[in-house]
């Protein structure tokens, strides 16, 4: 009985309930544990093993909230609980769980912590980059600094993102293996090379896992690119295999398919917008438009449609509404395809000429339908004409129109909107 002098109020309250008091202490030991086992394996970059640690970290925490909501480690289930959800990007939960635990516990050990990993959820989720900065820039540290960098970076402020990153101490190698990456990018955004080609030289010089020398020779890549050298850095992208369908590979993908577009080679950069799209990459959705935009260019509506259909019904947003419209015209000329009335011939030569990017085919229709017997289509074409020509810049042709418009047209509206375009 003496030792239960010692004990906390806690102790006597979980006995009091009921409680099975080695349980309670064995739930929170093997929470600590847990958790000081994940912070190894971050701090030697061990992504692969303690990724599968993060939903028995999340389990253990919800367990000892739930069945000891009055226990006096409830702060530190909480703070885990939030930075489980952080680490498996759910960024919005681990908010929620950050604010609150600094909103209950202010003063507790991991406040601090807190903070940091409350920024840092803002940050890695691109909705909430104000947020991230009112946060970070209170904390003086590396990781904030970081942090900091990248939400400017992504913001396209590369001039502060540089200044942040600037902040940063690299002396460490360990951490400097996980800093150098951002900066390789915004001085190459920031077309600064030289200091890129320098950074890169300091970054090989670190004792590099084999996935961090690929991360290396993908920013020599982007370097060259910066520099002009397109080919060169064709065949450097080419040459790095990350695992299928991942992240990197996706990123990778996307860099290789606007090269064979400034090349001219739609086929292979189809064929690699298609990869990344179906990757885990970022950038997966901005893959589909293009892929949709290539085959439109190709003429093969109904692939592209199926692309931008995918975009609507899965993806974000901010990509959806642009998708929406072009699912809208495909659609629409998916209806009107083997409809050969005057009508639906001259709605099908806008469509070409507007949305599908084929102003040739567009012409010829248009230019068949001035003969049509329907007289609005007939003159809704030559002006058509007229506003292809003016904008081709073929004057003689738009005067010919024209003079043909005012001897068919009787109308004044029409004959005054189409002077405008009369040089």
């Amino acid at each position: 009985m003496g030792r239960l002098k010692g004990w906390p109020l806690l102790g006597v309250t979980l006995i009091s309930c009921g409680i099975d008091f080695n349980a309670y202490f064995n739930t929170y030991y093997n929470l600590k544990n847990l958790a000081r086992r994940i912070d190894k394996l971050e701090e030697i970059g061990d992504t692969l093993n303690v990724k599968r640690l993060y939903d028995s970290l999340e389990i253990k925490s919800a367990y000892l909230i739930k069945y000891y909501p009055r226990s006096k480690y409830l702060p530190d289930a909480v703070f885990y609980m939030g930075l489980a959800f952080s680490r498996k990007g759910q960024y919005e939960k681990a908010i929620q769980k950050f604010r609150e635990f600094l909103e209950f516990f202010p003063k507790h050990p991991l406040s601090q912590r807190a903070k940091l990993e409350l920024g840092r959820a803002y940050a890695l989720d691109p909705r909430f980059g104000d947020e991230a900065l009112r946060v970070l820039k209170d904390i003086k540290s590396d990781e904030a600094y970081y942090l900091i960098a990248l939400v400017y970076y992504r913001m396209g402020e590369y001039a502060s993102a540089k200044e942040y990153f600037e902040m940063i101490n690299l002396k460490n190698p360990r951490s400097a293996k996980r800093y150098i990456p951002l900066g390789l990018d915004i001085y190459i955004a920031e077309k600064d090379l030289i200091k890129a080609e320098d950074l890169l030289k300091a970054y090989l010089s670190l004792n590099l896992l084999p996935s961090e020398r690929k991360v290396a020779e993908e920013k020599r890549g982007d370097i060259l690119f910066g520099m002009g050298k397109v080919e060169d850095a064709l065949r450097i992208y080419s040459s790095i295999d990350y695992p299928a369908r991942s992240a990197e590979d996706g990123r990778l993908k996307m860099k290789i398919a606007r090269i064979y577009l400034m090349m001219g080679d739609t086929s292979k950069a189809l064929e690699n917008f298609e990869i990344c799209y179906s990757s885990g990459a970022s950038d997966k959705w901005l893959c589909a438009f293009e892929a949709g935009n290539i085959l439109v260019l190709k003429g093969d509506y109904e692939k592209a449609l199926r692309f931008y259909d995918g975009i609507y019904t899965q993806g974000p947003a901010e990509w959806r509404s642009r998708a929406f419209v072009k699912k809208l015209v495909l659609e629409e000329w998916r209806v009107l395809r083997n409809k050969d009335d005057p009508r639906s011939l001259y709605r099908k030569a806008e469509i070409l000429y507007f949305h599908l990017n084929n102003p040739d085919t567009a012409l010829k229709i248009w230019q068949n339908l001035t003969t049509s017997k329907d007289k609005e289509i007939s003159t809704k074409s030559l002006m058509a004409l007229i506003y292809a020509y003016a904008h081709k810049g073929e004057t003689s042709r738009v005067r010919e129109l024209f003079q043909r418009l005012k001897n068919e047209v009787k109308d004044t509206f029409y004959i005054n909107w189409a002077r405008s375009f009369v040089r």
